[in-house]
């Protein structure tokens, strides 16, 4: 009888493919449909914070790999987020078990993280297993990503309140790339959840992940400076698809339409790249969706995932 050897091992700089194969692997089974283009996912966990030999985590059955997970730290160090590849296959929620652990051993061996750091995961709501291995290891679902999408073939054009300039975002300018940031940062402070990134991981993303084409993204401001931005990119999950990354508005200048206007922005430009469709991602609470602002220009939630969060330092794991 053929005995199989099971091998917990550390990334290299030659997985980015595996990762990939994985992950699509994975969303494809649960999805239809491939999540990160293999360039795209390059640049994700290639990064000024990632690097896959300390980072990351595979197992191998026969030598063959079969999993993986990608664990993200954020400057101050006071928060980790981790990334499961987990194909439909033979023992996968001991192989999940076996990579969440080691992904907090892992983010607990670093000497720079905090005592009180937290570590978040997000799984698709259709992989109740995942979910069920998830939470018996001490993590609580906190929020919900919702992922929508709409035909933008007849949206109509941006309407902007007085006083807004509307510019195309160029990443190769730094004051441009500065005042971007500055939106999203004062949009999504520090413990307010959603996709905050710190400066360098963000200027990487923009600016080196082959999916943010130019003149996609937008940034608009009045006389006191920029006041919002929709960072966009294509989309790899479907041909002729825009993706709004991230959309952001400061708090000074909520509730005048702007955040509606930038959509509406973004859908025109995907327009112009003969795209046909937009696709969206945003963070909830986990007892009501609050979905109003892309419901109101279309856009219609396609699936959801669990955010679930735990202390790094809650036990001995």
């Amino acid at each position: 009888m053929h005995s199989v050897t099971t091998q917990l091992r550390v990334g290299s700089l030659k997985d980015v493919d595996t990762f990939a194969r994985l992950m699509n692997d994975y969303h494809q089974s649960l999805r239809g449909e491939n999540l990160w283009d293999v360039d795209e996912l390059r640049a994700t966990l290639l990064s000024p914070t990632s690097d896959p030999v300390s980072n990351d985590r595979y197992i191998d059955v026969d030598g063959s790999s079969v999993a993986a997970i990608h664990t993200h730290v954020n400057v101050p160090y006071d928060q980790g987020r981790l990334y499961l590849a987990l194909p439909i296959l033979p023992r996968r929620v001991d192989h999940a078990r076996m990579l969440l652990e080691a992904a907090i051993r892992l983010m607990r061996s670093r000497p720079e993280m905090q005592q009180d750091a937290t570590v978040e995961v997000a799984i698709p709501t259709e992989d109740q297993d995942l979910l069920t291995v998830t939470e018996s290891l001490g993590f609580i679902p906190i929020q919900r990503v919702y992922t929508l999408e709409s035909d933008v073939r007849a949206s109509p054009l941006p309407v902007w309140p007085a006083g807004i300039t509307v510019s195309t975002l160029n990443v190769d300018e730094q004051s441009s790339l500065d005042a971007s940031f500055e939106v999203l940062d004062e949009a999504f402070p520090l413990g307010a959840g959603g996709r905050r990134m710190e400066y360098d991981d963000y200027a990487h993303m923009v600016r080196r992940d082959p999916t943010a084409e130019p003149g996609l993204s937008v940034i608009v401001e009045d006389v006191a400076g920029p006041v919002g931005v929709s960072i966009n990119f294509r989309d790899t999950t479907r041909t002729d698809t825009g993706h709004v990354v991230m959309l952001g508005v400061v708090s000074r200048m909520r509730n005048r339409g702007i955040g509606s206007a930038l959509l509406h922005e973004s859908f025109r430009r995907f327009r112009e790249h003969g795209w046909t469709h937009a696709r969206a991602s945003t963070f909830t609470g986990r007892s009501s969706a609050d979905l109003r602002l892309f419901e109101a220009v279309g856009m219609q939630p396609l699936f959801h995932s669990e955010v679930l969060m735990r202390p790094l330092f809650w036990d001995a794991v």
